[in-house]
């Protein structure tokens, strides 16, 4: 499938993760003739924002850094198949329980962290 992230194109493969950062303009598509199949994390930053000092040493960091409006995970990547483990975990598995999403979504923001910094 393809995905849009301010103009630019990302195409995604099996096993391939993104993460959009904040105030992006961002939509996915088709890419012919390919079916895909994928599953959608929205988060807001503030569920990570516990505290003033993880705020500013973990959040504002990342969502403020206009030079990464995404990353792409790729299947075969260090953290990819982890970043895919932890969104379908979402999926099937936390869903309806916020403290398992709140937990998950720190394990995911960890990562994404490793990326920017």
């Amino acid at each position: 499938m393809g995905y849009s992230v301010n103009g630019t194109n990302i195409f995604l493969e099996k096993g391939d993760t993104i993460f959009v950062n904040s105030d992006q303009l961002h939509y996915s598509y088709a890419t012919p003739p390919r079916e895909g199949r994928y599953v959608i994390a929205v988060m807001h930053p503030r569920i990570l924002c516990a505290n003033y000092a993880v705020e500013a040493k973990a959040v504002l960091p990342v969502i403020s850094n206009k030079k990464v409006p995404f990353i792409h995970f790729r299947n075969g990547d260090r953290d990819a198949a982890r970043m895919q483990e932890l969104v379908l975990f979402l999926a099937k598995q936390a869903y309806g329980n916020e403290f398992l999403i709140t937990k998950t979504f720190f394990e995911i923001w960890e990562i994404i962290m490793t990326r920017v910094n």
